[in-house]
Parts: structure tokens; C-alpha cells; sequence
């Protein structure tokens, strides 16, 4: 049993008085001194320790919305720091049952259990003496400690001076947790991205309070705006001040308390940013007229995420029409040629009609460069990818940009001495270097100007790739960098919004796609774009190549063209337009062959079958109903792989076969293509 011991003399009284108010005194400091609650729960147990025997102490908490009981700090010379558990019928469990402390010895235990009140977990202690932590909800927890040997025991005074600590440790608890708690809510102000503001309702709307993180959000102190030298409304853009106003009011006066808004505010750096805003208003009493409480977010980012999400959808279903109009208008242009040629075959050379032809020869051709640069544009032009020095790109066309541009316009040279190579079509670099230059001499006009074309080697994250070159696949590492800066007009934000519209100019006549096709070469090569450019102040195009390991390449030459064969036999014509099967036909015809067609890649096989004794070619249009030329092709060489095959599209060759496997056709044609082309084309074939 337990000794109970009351103070016999007053100075024995007193005693145990100090050591109570001792002890809570400094229960009171190490809950004022401590970091965290793990440091409290350690200074506590060095109080109780002294106050009596206590090496074996341990907290519990109870989550009553789960009934979870858990132990933060658990110091045991036996038992293992245990993991939280649901309620259970423990000894820990009766006390936050019961609401009340609990001394126990081994006869205590032993009627507990066989009541059932409580069951054995852990191992067995001579000696356990449980406290509640009653708070204002409540009790939330317990504190327990416990002998295992030896001939010490608590005392029911013990007891009492354990319930006392355990009120004033509750005490502490809380607070400190409500501390925590609120420390934690304050670095989401400090350190989040939603900024609080409390605005009074009148004249440049005052701040009365603006959370910490404005700091990092718009680059001043909370107190540049609570003391007035930085008015809230100076901050607004003044394109949204009117705006803002007519929103509060109207929202307001429908007796709305919370509104949304979106709208731009100027940081320190004079840089307008995005805010989206959901204010409270709060009406005042009498001669208050109340204030609104705001909590904002910068959605720049976003903004700007989406935005450049929007053009390169809208970019790429633009891409994908005109590459299809080019497939289309292709096969027209196919048989328009083949028509053409076949006729001036046909005449004499002295025949009156044959300028006409060869002017309307030359329109053709003319038409076939546009849809070029259609398929260009959507990103399926023809590329002839080797690795290349852009330096030597730009050098090259040096002579034909200064005769090319207005001769007040100085073209200045700034080529980083060595550049590693980059995967390029020397032929659609030209092209875009042309575009820019030309671009900006239109821009600098009859004025005197310099264009300065300049080249470098950069290292690019993808953050930068992605947000700085609008790359949709960026690929981090070294990059070359190409910019052509001009001293010209600039553009308004309007224009730069638009300079990648097909067909769209601020010249009096325009010069077909341009900028746009240029995008789609720069997709095609995987490059980066970035444009600055201000009204007046001219415009800098900055474009990024990823780099190569490989050396750049010489200038090849060209093989000869084989010496002409004569032409006989039988081939099979594959094409779903019956202008082209007879357009083509008769090109074929004169050229010496004798023609069986098919209009798609079933019929096709048919015809494969039936004459494949006798076939000597196939020419095959790629896209085609039922059975597409790709899928036809692959079937034709399971059933004879040795006659040669040359597909043709109206798309380019390294579009169309890019996913071929290893041996594919013998030739290709693009759409569209004259006799000469298809001549070639065949004997080539052949002599393969």
C-alpha cells in the first residue's frame, strides 16, 4: 500500500508550498524558453525528476477525433518507445478514460485486470503513477511515470504534487502548441505565395496590415505600405485602376462580401505582375465605411504558361491545316506539271504556244515554292540535317544580305571565334537568317540603321529553354546562339502577338509566310526563339540550337546525274486521284513504259500479284484509302523484295519515311514534280 503523509509542522507546510510554487515557476520558464515541444517535454522530466523518482517518464496525446493515442516523448529503461496505437484498455487509456490520476502497485493492477478495466501492455513496473493533461477542451493527454526496482514508492502526496505538475504541464502544452500553430501559420505569410492585405475603404485605399511576404512577392516592407510612402493604388496598373473600383463598388452595392478579381501590380523593379485577388469586405459601423481583405496570388506565371500554351496550340493547328493544304494543293500541282510537260513534249520547238507553256511553267514552280514554305511553316519541310558551323552559314550569305538590304543600313558582324557544330539544314539556316535580316532592314526603313548579327555559345536550363525560348522539348546543355539586333521601328505588343500569322505583314505588300515558316524550321530543328523588342527602340531575335559533338561537315557537291538508260517494261501506277494515275500515266507512257494502275494499296496488291512477273517498278502515292502506301510497300516486299518501289507524297521525303525500317524504298518523289524529276527519279530506281 501507499503511505499517506500529511506535513506535521508549519515549516514542513512550507516547505512542500515551495517546492509547488518552485516547481511551477519553472514549468513557466521552460515553456517560455523552450524551441519546440520536444525540448519542453525534456525540461519537464528533468523538474519531475527532481521532485521524485522519475526516471521512467513518459507524454501521451490523445487524438480523440481519430482515437489515436500517441506518445511524443517516451523515456523507458525497459519498454521500447511504443508506436501510436488506437485506444486500447491500457493503463494510459484508464486515465484518459477516467479523467482522473491513478497510483498503482501490483495489488491495484491485479483487481484492475480482473475487473477488466485494464489490460497488460509493456512490461510490469513495481510502481506507476499517471496524470491527466486536462486543457481548455478538455482531457488530451496523459503523463505517467514508473518504478521497475528497488523499494522506493510514490506517495499519495507524490501523487498530488504529480496533478499538480500535470495542470500546469497542460497549461504549457497548449500554449506552446498554440504557439507553434500560429508560428506555422505566420511562414505561410512569410515564406507562401498568397499575400494578405487589409485595406481601409477610402481615398488611394490605405493599408492598415499586409502580411511579411510581401516582401518577396513585390519587393517592398510591409512598412513602405502600412505608413503610406507607397500607396496601394500607385501599384495599380492604370489600365485596371478604373476597372477595379467599378468591380468593388458594383459588387457592394449588390451587397456582396467577397469578390475575385485579376489584375496587375507593380513590383520594386517597376515590372507589372499578375495578381488574382479574393477580398472580403467587411462593413463598418456608423462613421467606419469599413475595410476589404484581400488575399493575393501572383499569377504571372501562369498566366504566361498559358498564354504561350494557347499560341503553340493555336501554331500547331495552323501547322496542321497548311501542311494539309500543301499535301492537297501539291497533288494539284502534280498534275497540273505533269499535264504541262507532257504537252510541251509534244510540241515542236518552233511551235508559237511553247512561251506560254513555259510561262505557265514558271507559275507553277512559283506555286510549288509556297507550298514549301507551307510545310515549312507546320514543321514538315525538307530537311538535310548534318552537322554545320552556323558561323560559316552566316558568312556565306554575307554578300547576298549586304545587296539584299537598304544601303543606309550598316550590317555589323560579331561571330564568337569557335563554335561547336550544330544537326542543321544549311540550306533552311539560310533562309532564316535571310528572313531576320530582311525583316529588319524593312523595320529600319530609308533611315540610317545597324543590323548586328551576333553569335555565342550558352549554357540553357530547361526553365530558361522553357520560359525565355518558348522551346516545347527543351534540351538542356550548350547551345549556339544567334542574334539579329536592328536599330529599327520596334514593334507594339499587338504586332509581336501576331508576327507568326501566316500571311500576316505591316509591310504595304506582303511576302507570303515568312516569320511563320521560320518558326516551323525552328521546330523542325528543335531551336528556341526568344523576341524583345519596344516601339522605337528597335527588335533583337535570339534563337538557340542545341549543340553537337560531331564536327561540322564540308560543303558537299552534288553527284552527277547518271547517264540517261532507255526506258521499257511494265510498271504499276498506285495513286487515289484518277487526275494523277492519268497525268502521270501518260508521263510514263513517253517515257517508254506501258502503265496498269491501281487506286489504293489493296487494288495495288492485286495488280502486284497479277502481274509480278512482268512488273519492272512500282510508284506508289503514300496516303491513300483502305490501305495506305506504307502498309501496301511493306506487303509488296514480303511477296518480292527485288522489284523496286519509289513512293511519292505530296509531304516531304524525310517526313514521309521517317518511320520506314531499314530498306526502305528505292526513290522518292514529292508531289510535285516534273517529267525530268520523275525520269531521274526512275532511273535511279532501276539502277539500284
Amino acid at each position: 500500500m501507499h503511505p499517506t503523509r500529511e506535513p506535521e509542522d508549519p515549516t514542513e507546510a512550507l516547505g512542500l508550498v515551495r517546492r509547488y510554487l518552485n516547481a511551477t515557476y519553472r514549468i513557466a520558464q521552460a515553456a517560455m524558453g523552450a524551441k519546440d515541444l520536444q525540448e519542453l517535454y525534456g525540461q519537464i522530466h528533468a523538474i519531475v525528476r527532481d521532485l521524485m523518482p522519475a526516471e521512467n517518464l513518459y507524454f501521451a496525446l490523445w487524438d480523440r477525433t481519430t482515437g489515436t493515442v500517441s506518445f511524443p516523448y517516451f523515456v523507458d529503461a525497459v519498454d521500447p518507445v511504443p508506436p501510436p496505437r488506437t485506444f486500447r484498455r491500457g493503463l494510459t487509456e484508464y486515465v484518459l478514460r477516467t479523467e482522473q490520476p491513478l497510483l498503482l502497485d501490483q495489488e491495484v493492477l491485479k483487481r484492475l485486470e480482473a475487473s477488466g478495466d485494464v489490460e497488460p501492455i509493456g512490461a510490469d513496473s513495481l510502481d506507476w503513477l499517471g496524470a491527466p493533461l486536462v486543457g481548455a477542451q478538455g482531457v488530451f493527454g496523459a503523463m505517467a511515470i514508473q518504478i521497475y526496482e528497488g523499494n522506493r514508492r510514490y506517495t499519495l502526496e507524490e501523487q498530488d504534487l504529480l496533478v499538480f505538475v500535470s495542470g500546469q504541464v497542460a497549461m504549457a502544452i497548449e500554449r506552446r502548441a498554440a504557439e507553434e500553430a500560429l508560428l506555422a501559420e505566420r511562414g505561410l505569410f512569410v515564406g507562401g505565395p498568397v499575400m494578405v492585405v487589409k485595406w481601409r475603404v477610402a481615398e488611394g485605399w490605405p493599408v492598415d496590415y499586409v502580411s511579411p511576404n510581401v516582401l518577396a512577392i513585390l519587393g517592398y516592407s510591409p512598412d513602405d505600405l502600412v505608413s503610406g510612402r507607397v500607396l496601394y493604388d500607385s501599384l495599380v496598373h492604370p489600365q485596371d485602376v478604373a476597372a477595379i473600383h467599378k468591380a468593388a463598388a458594383g459588387y457592394k452595392a449588390q451587397g456582396l462580401t467577397h469578390y475575385e478579381q485579376q489584375y496587375r501590380l507593380r513590383n520594386a523593379a517597376g515590372e507589372y505582375r499578375w495578381f488574382y485577388d479574393f477580398s472580403t469586405i467587411v462593413a463598418g459601423q456608423g462613421s467606419d465605411p469599413g475595410y476589404h481583405l484581400g488575399y493575393l496570388l501572383d499569377l504571372t506565371d501562369r498566366r504566361q504558361a498559358e498564354e504561350a500554351l494557347r499560341h503553340t496550340q493555336k501554331l500547331e493547328s495552323l501547322g496542321v491545316l497548311a501542311g494539309g493544304i500543301a499535301h492537297d494543293f501539291n497533288n494539284l500541282l502534280t498534275v497540273m506539271l505533269g499535264n504541262l510537260n507532257l504537252a510541251q513534249l509534244r510540241l515542236p520547238d518552233t511551235s508559237p504556244a511553247r512561251p506560254y507553256l513555259a510561262n505557265m511553267e514558271a507559275t507553277v514552280l512559283r506555286a510549288t515554292e509556297l507550298t514549301k514554305q507551307m510545310l515549312a511553316y507546320s514543321g514538315r519541310g525538307h530537311f538535310q540535317v548534318k552537322p554545320h558551323d552556323l558561323n560559316a552559314v552566316v558568312r556565306n550569305l554575307t554578300h547576298l544580305l549586304e545587296v539584299s538590304i537598304s544601303k543606309k543600313v550598316r550590317l555589323q558582324l560579331d561571330l564568337e571565334p569557335t563554335l561547336p557544330a550544330i544537326q542543321a539544314d544549311a540550306a533552311q539556316l539560310q533562309q532564316v537568317v535571310m528572313n531576320l535580316v530582311t525583316n529588319a532592314s524593312d523595320a529600319i526603313g530609308d533611315q540610317a540603321g545597324t543590323i548586328h548579327i551576333t553569335t555565342s555559345v550558352q549554357h540553357l536550363d530547361a526553365r530558361i529553354l522553357r520560359n525565355e525560348y518558348r522551346s516545347d522539348a527543351p534540351q538542356p546543355g550548350r547551345h549556339v546562339v544567334l542574334e539579329v539586333e536592328d536599330t529599327g521601328s520596334g514593334m507594339a505588343a499587338e504586332v509581336m502577338e501576331r508576327i507568326f500569322d501566316p500571311f500576316f505583314t505591316t509591310k504595304a505588300t506582303g511576302r507570303g509566310l515568312g516569320l511563320s515558316a521560320m518558326l516551323g524550321i525552328l521546330r523542325g530543328h528543335g531551336a528556341g526563339l526568344n523576341i524583345a523588342s519596344q516601339v522605337g527602340r528597335g527588335s533583337r531575335f535570339k534563337l538557340c540550337f542545341p549543340t553537337v559533338d560531331e564536327a561540322a561537315l564540308p560543303a558537299a557537291h552534288e553527284d552527277p546525274a547518271p547517264n540517261q538508260m532507255p526506258l521499257h517494261g511494265l510498271v504499276l501506277l498506285v495513286d487515289d486521284e484518277e487526275q494523277i494515275i492519268e497525268a502521270t500515266g501518260q508521263a510514263l507512257e513517253s517515257l517508254g513504259f506501258r502503265v496498269v494502275a491501281a487506286r489504293d494499296g489493296l487494288e495495288a496488291l492485286d495488280r502486284f500479284q497479277e502481274h509480278r512477273k512482268d512488273l519492272r517498278l512500282v510508284l506508289m502515292d503514300l496516303t491513300m484509302p483502305r490501305m495506305d502506301g506504307r502498309e501496301a510497300f511493306q506487303a509488296m516486299r514480303g511477296l518480292d523484295p527485288v522489284i523496286p518501289v519509289v513512293l511519292s507524297s505530296g509531304f516531304t521525303e524525310q517526313d514521309s519515311l521517317q518511320t520506314f525500317p531499314d530498306g526502305g524504298p528505292a526513290g522518292f518523289l514529292q508531289k510535285p514534280y516534273q517529267l525530268k524529276d520523275l525520269r531521274t527519279a526512275i532511273e535511279r530506281a532501276l539502277g539500284s
